[in-house]
């Protein structure tokens, strides 16, 4: 993950208590970037990222 992407984060206090996960969707040569973060305590946060992980999939697959 580039480091510019979560400088911001890095410096809160509390970041520890959560996860972050970024991934970088390529379009017309063009890098968008998607984010998630989630508390660790959420009792969710497996399905969430297993969710945020297909939801990206979703754009790497090419429609035939």
């Amino acid at each position: 993950m580039p480091k510019h992407v979560t400088r911001w984060f890095n410096e809160f206090d509390k970041r520890d208590r959560f996860c972050v996960k970024v991934s970088v969707l390529r379009d017309e040569e063009v890098d968008n970037y998607i984010a998630i973060i989630v508390q660790k305590s959420n009792p969710k946060l497996n399905d969430i990222l297993r969710d945020f992980d297909e939801f990206i999939g979703f754009f790497d697959r090419k429609p035939e």
